[in-house]
């Protein structure tokens, strides 16, 4: 009578870890289906402002964090820090070949739709704090965030210089 006890107080437990087990899994599918129903908005937008772009001729100026995106309508990107630019170049230049350290950390956190190219993508982590814009750091602005930052990048902020193809960096040391 003991083993069956225990046996149906087995089961009684494996019960409510299936049910919360269920509950995870249908919460999950649920954000799971609200992230793909925002994704699929946005593409919509996305295909309405390749449209009209080419529809009407017109150039935007398409401020985001998501590069997936800006990359996807832009023909040209240009990646600001604290109010200025620290990279430009056209958008397939600047994806393969990102030269700014805050640029490598904006495109390490894009979401890769490729499992085989999301699994050798290296998120990198910026340490330090964002430097307040009413008390801007001297020299250059994302030099307290930034693993290269020498003393050369306190002392003076570096101007944009062509590295080839109008590929345009700020960065002493990149």
């Amino acid at each position: 009578d003991e083993a069956w006890a225990q046996i149906d107080a087995l089961q009684t437990s494996l019960n409510e870890a299936q049910a919360e087990y269920d509950q995870a899994v249908a919460a999950h599918d649920e954000a799971v289906e609200k992230r793909d129903d925002a994704q699929r908005r946005m593409e919509e937008a996305t295909a309405r402002i390749e449209e009209l772009q080419e529809k009407l001729g017109v150039t935007y100026l398409f401020i985001a964090h998501d590069l997936l995106v800006v990359h996807h309508i832009s023909d040209r990107i240009a990646v600001m820090y604290l109010g200025r630019i620290v990279e430009i170049a056209d958008s397939d230049e600047l994806n393969e070949n990102p030269i700014h350290p805050y640029t490598l950390s904006l495109l390490s956190a894009v979401c890769v739709p490729d499992p085989i190219k999301a699994k050798s993508n290296k998120r990198i982590i910026l340490e330090g704090d964002v430097p307040s814009p009413l008390n801007m750091p001297s020299g250059c602005p994302f030099r307290t965030r930034c693993r290269y930052a020498t003393e050369h990048c306190a002392q003076e902020a570096p101007s944009l210089t062509d590295r080839g193809n109008g590929h345009m960096v700020a960065c002493w040391n990149k």
